[in-house]
């Protein structure tokens, strides 16, 4: 994760920005593993296949962004990741033609992507 970050003093949580420039919400990074396609309607469905097997770095869950106040219709235990992250992993692993079609349509570095908890592993 290249984007800017404010640590909480004596804990593994941060302040990051979600959706807008210069609005931080708390949250944790945590890699995942994508280990199906999931059914998600903010990413192409070629996109989804590509990611298939590969580790994104998440930040914020639905959880912890609702307890900050923010409402969002996805289902529990969600997470989320920055479309440049996912950009950027794919290019890294070859998939170039699936990240120019994600940058096309997530022009905005902090647009969100979001993975259902039966779609991804925690990587531990």
């Amino acid at each position: 994760m290249d984007r800017k970050t404010i640590r909480v003093c004596g804990s593994t949580e941060k302040f990051a920005e979600f959706g807008c420039d210069g609005i931080f919400y708390e949250g944790e990074c945590q890699n995942i593993v994508v280990t199906s396609v999931g059914e998600g309607e903010n990413m192409p469905s070629d996109v989804r296949r590509s990611l298939v097997g590969l580790i994104l770095p998440t930040f914020f869950t639905k959880e912890r962004l609702r307890e900050q106040g923010l409402k969002i219709s996805v289902s529990d235990e969600s997470r989320f990741a920055y479309s440049s992250d996912i950009i950027r992993v794919l290019e890294s692993n070859g998939k170039y033609k699936a990240a120019e079609r994600l940058r096309r349509i997530a022009p905005n570095p902090l647009y969100m992507c979001s993975f259902e908890r039966k779609n991804y592993e925690i990587v531990t």
